[in-house]
């Protein structure tokens, strides 16, 4: 009876290829069902055999620990992990977008200080 291995919601496209690369490497037999129309299912890697699902999970394990490490280890090196890393490196950038962002709160707020003004 196929037993699923992967629900495909929020699974990015590069994750979805390398897992079913891992499988397929493993020769172990799965088959991929597409996301619906309307977006009510995301879609699912499913193995064929439930025979298989003990293997297919220690892979799949393997995977997503060296995936972490490897996504920890790319955030730990970027310079431009902060705000305060990223104010020093672009320091017109940061102001101009902090501008932008003060007058968007500006305009939000304009009509309820005129109402607590007129009134």
């Amino acid at each position: 009876m196929p037993k699923l291995l992967l629900n495909l919601r929020a699974v990015p496209e590069d994750e979805c290829i390398d897992v079913l690369r891992l499988l397929e490497a493993a020769n172990i037999e799965h088959y991929m069902t597409p996301a619906s129309r309307w977006g009510i299912s995301h879609g699912g890697i499913w193995l064929v055999e439930e025979t298989d699902w003990e293997r297919a999970k220690q892979l799949f394990d393997q995977y997503q620990n060296d995936r972490r490490e490897h996504a920890r280890r790319t955030f730990a090196d970027d310079p431009s992990a902060n705000l305060w890393s990223r104010l020093r490196a672009e320091p017109l950038r940061m102001l101009v977008l902090l501008t932008l962002l003060l007058m968007a709160i500006g305009l939000a707020l304009l009509p309820f200080v005129w109402l607590v003004t007129r009134g």
